[in-house]
């Protein structure tokens, strides 16, 4: 017997023979707050499975594209700290021979649905399971981690599709004004939230920091691990930029200019701000406004919702959303 591992975008062969889909969750929520749902290609339910439990579906014959996925039970997204763990194999416990494959874990945390796999017909007598994660999560600061959970959650995906993944641009503000949030570490806590909704848009696992100013140096690629531990000190090149140019238009990016009050130039089409001020600017923000706070990680892993709202704002001028029960 072979268990073949699937992350990334790969797939395996098994044996065409009626196959058991199984489902077992581990963390915070019990089983019962998960359900297997089989569709068509085009999102309708599939006639071709068999529900003999909420946590097991039967395929007796794979004569068509068949999509496995997971809905929450008892509510409209899942648990916090909801990770699946799916095996397709064969649907009897006798067949000791037979291959399996076995999905990496995933943790689904806030999102309403997500599409696990596919089973489909192969080559002769054998089908073709092929994962749908095409990307295994990457472990995060805890600030990072809670965007990440809201932006699923905000866009109902798990991934942004490859064809509309938007890179993301971190462009700090660095002038003397910043130095108490910096202090603080309120930019550090901030960064780790753009990391996190990045996780999510970018297709990656990095994002490119860069600050503000007509002496900042070029920008960097950063690992979404690394972000606020980048900015955990004030900037390498000082503070009192204020009054530089305005951050230049970057087309097919999502970039987040963090600052403490609403850029005086006008933002472009592929930028938002997000304001660190306890103060609602006067003027029309395309973004957010965080508060700082005592303590940020602390405070901003023990609020989701503030975490949720925030993204929600910065995500809101792009068409990423996506996904369906």
């Amino acid at each position: 017997m072979a268990t073949y591992v699937l992350d990334g975008k790969s797939a395996a062969t098994l044996a065409r023979r009626p196959l058991a889909v199984r489902l077992a969750v581990s963390g915070t929520p019990t089983t019962g707050g998960v359900r297997l749902v089989a569709r068509t290609p085009d999102g309708q339910p599939s006639t071709a499975v068999v529900e003999t439990a909420p946590t097991m579906l039967i395929l007796p014959h794979v004569t068509d594209e068949i999509v496995i996925g997971a809905v929450p039970q008892g509510g409209d997204l899942f648990a916090p700290g909801t990770t699946v763990h799916v095996s397709i194999g064969p649907d009897s416990n006798t067949e000791f021979d037979a291959d399996v494959a076995q999905l990496t874990p995933r943790d689904v945390s806030g999102l309403g649905f997500i599409k696990l796999a596919s089973v489909a017909p192969g080559g002769a007598d054998t089908v073709t399971v092929t994962t749908w994660l095409t990307r295994p999560d990457s472990k995060l600061p805890p600030v990072a981690e809670a965007a990440r959970v809201a932006a699923r959650g905000v866009l109902n995906v798990d991934q942004v599709h490859e064809s509309r993944a938007l890179p993301v641009r971190l462009v700090v503000d660095a002038s003397a004004s910043m130095a108490p949030l910096f202090a603080s570490g309120m930019v550090a806590a901030a960064a780790d939230l753009v990391a996190g909704l990045a996780e999510v848009v970018s297709g990656s696992s990095q994002i490119t920091l860069g600050a503000i100013g007509p002496s900042a140096p070029p920008p960097v690629p950063t690992a979404t691990d690394g972000a606020g531990a980048a900015l955990a000190a004030g900037p390498s090149i000082g503070y009192g930029l204020s009054g530089g140019p305005a951050v230049p238009a970057a087309p097919g990016t999502l970039t987040v200019v963090l600052t403490d009050s609403v850029p005086a130039d006008p933002i472009t089409a592929d930028q938002v701000v997000l304001v660190l001020s306890g103060a609602r600017p006067t003027t029309a923000v395309r973004g957010s406004v965080l508060a700082p706070v005592d303590n940020p990680v602390a405070a901003l892993t023990a609020a989701p919702t503030v975490v949720t709202r925030v993204v929600s704002e910065l995500l809101a001028p792009f068409s990423l959303a996506g996904g369906a029960r």
